[in-house]
């Protein structure tokens, strides 16, 4: 009995409908089951119609069910090791740094420049910068002064640097970026932005 309760609770809702339908319908039409459980008139008309109802409606619901698929363990180890698939490279990633930029009155100099994981499909390049200001007057550090080009494309810098620079002072900041994973090729606009004004090229991992 126990195993029969197992099955039927595993079964699909369509066919225990079924099941209990054909078992209305046996007793509308054999009447008596046992000698002390008899439908009479009235007990089996009132089962047939409960049987006809029970599977007219587990063939309906046979027939509206759309195609289901089963999800094995096997696809949800292959949904996790996806992503893992998708990147070779351990981050952070420092990369090569040490360049410069020299304008009329600073100088910029990257001191360390680390990519790493930022959303899904994003990665975040973080730049550690030194801005040495030759003039005699105060003048602004911030993420106004920069552009980022991946693939030819603009961005903005996501982090909050705001500073200022006394003269004949230097100070360090940092300058952050969220980048597509897919990008290629970067380069970095300093001071002057825009389509014509030149950019210093920032080498990627040849694997990400």
């Amino acid at each position: 009995m126990a195993d029969i309760v197992k099955a039927l609770l595993a079964a699909p809702i369509n066919a225990v409908l079924l099941v209990a339908g054909l078992a209305f319908l046996g007793v509308a039409v054999f009447r008596r089951i046992t000698d002390r459980l008899d439908a009479g008139p009235k007990g089996r008309l009132f089962a047939g119609l409960i049987g006809v109802v029970l599977v007219a409606l587990s063939l309906y619901l046979s027939a509206t069910a759309g195609p289901t698929r089963d999800i094995t363990f096997g696809d949800a180890a292959l949904q996790q090791d996806a992503p893992a698939t998708q990147s070779n490279t351990a981050y952070p990633v420092e990369l090569p740094a040490g360049q410069e930029v020299k304008g009329e009155d600073r100088t910029y100099t990257i001191l360390r420049i680390e990519l790493d994981r930022h959303e899904i499909d994003q990665l975040a390049l973080t730049f550690t910068i030194r801005m040495t200001n030759r003039s005699q007057y105060p003048t602004n550090f911030w993420n106004a002064s920069f552009r980022l080009l991946a693939d030819d494309v603009p961005i903005a810098p996501i982090g909050d640097l705001n500073e200022v620079v006394d003269g004949n002072a230097a100070k360090e900041g940092t300058l952050k970026f969220a980048i597509p994973a897919k990008t290629q090729e970067l380069a970095l606009q300093v001071d002057k932005l825009g389509p014509d004004a030149p950019a210093l090229p920032i080498a990627l991992p040849a694997t990400r």
